[in-house]
């Protein structure tokens, strides 16, 4: 917002502890404490998380979607208590094509299963191309409907996919990842290749994506459970 700088850290600090603002964790700790400027362990990242841990808390997403100003100045405001004229970023939606990669640990090491990409039949212009809650939870809607997995085959696929299977993997590698992994990325409309996620523990449910990369490589549930559970060892 403008004029962010005539704003005082402290006078920020004091105006959440006066709205009461704590956190949701169940401890209800504070907000302003997190606030206020300590010179000895400085702040040097602010993430503002969007991803509620259960399906049907959906106040986050929703305020997202119909009022992202306020996050971003509230996120502003929150950098200037904890560190001010420290550097913000924030992550913007890239239009083009989603995929998911997952892998599985082995004897032999990380194994990248069949690429899927979600496809979005139908979506109107205005609608934007993301797996969201509605996507993942609500059956009776459009967007679950019209959220589809694809296992791509193309040759001209070619030479993208093998990148995205370059770069899970290096994924793994960078985060030490065991077990199974999946890595998700958006490829943005010059072909180019984004990492979104790296998720070290994605689902395993049998009707999830994992279980549908694991069918497409020919692979049983049962064998994967195995080799998962091998590497835990």
């Amino acid at each position: 917002p403008q004029g962010l700088d005539a704003h005082d850290p402290r006078q920020i600090a004091e105006a959440v502890s006066d709205a009461g603002i704590v956190g949701l964790g169940g401890a209800a700790f504070p907000t302003h404490v997190k606030l206020l400027r300590n010179d000895a362990k400085p702040i040097d990242t602010l993430l503002i998380n969007g991803c509620e841990c259960e399906p049907y808390l959906t106040s986050d997403y929703r305020v997202m979607l119909e009022a992202p100003q306020p996050i971003v100045t509230g996120a502003l405001l929150a950098g200037r208590a904890g560190r001010p004229g420290a550097p913000w970023f924030a992550e913007a939606f890239v239009e083009g094509r989603e995929f998911n990669l997952a892998l599985l640990d082995g004897p032999s090491g990380p194994a990248v299963l069949p690429p899927a990409e979600i496809l979005f039949p139908d979506f109107p212009p205005d609608k934007p191309r993301i797996v969201g809650y509605a996507a993942k939870w609500d059956p009776d809607s459009f967007e679950y409907a019209h959220t589809v997995r694809a296992f791509p085959t193309g040759a001209a696929d070619g030479p993208l996919l093998a990148e995205l299977e370059r770069l899970a993997l290096a994924c793994w590698e960078l985060f030490g990842l065991r077990g199974w992994a999946r890595v998700d990325f958006r490829v943005d409309e010059a072909g180019r290749p984004l990492i979104l996620e790296v998720n070290a523990n994605p689902c395993l449910s049998p009707d999830a994506g994992y279980a549908a990369a694991l069918d497409r490589a020919g692979l049983a549930y049962g064998e994967a459970m195995d080799r998962i559970l091998a590497t835990a060892g």
